[in-house]
């Protein structure tokens, strides 16, 4: 009976996971800390962007750039967001961990539908 030895492979595979986690650190859609900006899905920083926060309460309140928006206006009022900042918006959306999964993914559905500039998405307690 004859095995396979697989010490090298696995050695392989620690040094490219080590090199990814490097890497990483540099990967587009990540916030640039030195210039506080967000970088998009290709690494381009949105530099004539506006950046707006969409809270989202575990009770499925919305609160958008500081005001309560029902569900479904939420649309509306990213559309009117989009229309008055000429370099595009870019959304925060901050879910508490608690979040109703419908209501998340609502809210991600109109947010898409809305042709934002950008998106991040944190989980808050």
């Amino acid at each position: 009976m004859s095995t396979i030895n697989v010490t090298p492979f696995v050695d392989v595979l620690l040094v490219l996971l080590a090199l990814i986690i490097v890497f990483a650190s540099d990967a587009p859609g990540s916030k640039n800390a030195a210039t506080d900006q967000v970088a998009g899905a290709l690494g381009a920083e949105f530099d004539e962007s506006e950046t707006v926060t969409l809270e989202l309460g575990d009770d499925g309140t919305i609160v958008l750039a500081g005001l309560a928006v029902e569900p479904g206006d939420l649309g509306l009022a990213l559309a009117q967001l989009r229309t008055k900042a000429a370099g595009g918006v870019v959304i925060n959306i901050s879910a508490h961990k608690n979040v109703n999964y419908r209501s998340l993914f609502t809210v991600l559905q109109t947010v898409n539908a809305s042709q934002v500039a950008g998106v991040t998405f944190a989980l808050v307690d």
